[in-house]
């Protein structure tokens, strides 16, 4: 997939997590930028405090704490724009605890290198 700008084709990028009830982890590949995040609540349980996204294990620094209420979708703007020249792990959790959610997550990423 690739989105226009400016008259040049950028290649976009989506990666899923399907399934997920705790903390787990994506690869976002050498010279992209992750740019969105969306998630949806597979059953009636919401993320008490909601989800946190980060480059470490616990952090926060790519999205605080995106809401997702049980049966709902929700989407944020990752906080973070850096390509990073090596692969980068990156961290998804639940801000209080998972309470038997069951979360889809889609993380969109833009190829800048």
């Amino acid at each position: 997939m690739s989105a226009i700008n400016g008259g040049m084709a950028v290649p976009v990028e989506m990666r899923r997590l399907t399934g997920i009830t705790s903390a787990s982890t994506l690869t976002l590949p050498a010279g992209y930028m992750l740019r969105s995040i969306a998630a949806r609540a597979n059953n009636a349980n919401a993320v008490t405090g909601g989800l946190k996204v980060g480059t470490t294990l616990g952090g926060v620094d790519v999205l605080a704490a995106l809401a997702l209420a049980g049966s709902a979708l929700s989407t944020g703007t990752a906080l973070i724009g850096a390509v990073s020249a090596a692969d980068r792990t990156i961290y998804v959790d639940a801000v209080v605890a998972w309470n038997s959610a069951n979360v889809d997550l889609a993380f969109v990423m833009v190829k800048v290198f």
